[in-house]
């Protein structure tokens, strides 16, 4: 985490995921009683998708808001 210099040196900036903020805020929005179409619309994503992130925050807690993927080519079998 980097802190953020200048007028905004008050707050510090996290460098995650662009995955990690939406699946978040379902989980914010649910906490107000929004129902599943509801934050659809707000997050532009189905409501099936909601009910499968809040099913897994439900499941394995708030770690399952990061993304699991690991990124880069499958390694190559030596022949």
């Amino acid at each position: 985490m980097t802190r953020a210099t200048g007028c905004c040196a008050s707050f510090a900036v996290d460098n995650g995921s662009v995955v990690t903020w939406p699946r978040a805020q379902m989980v914010l929005l649910s906490a107000q009683s929004m129902d599943a179409v509801g934050i659809a619309a707000v997050t532009f994503t189905s409501p099936d998708r909601v009910r499968d992130v809040l099913h897994n925050v439900n499941e394995d807690g708030f770690e399952s808001l990061r993304p699991t993927y690991a990124g880069g080519r499958p390694r190559m079998r030596p022949e």
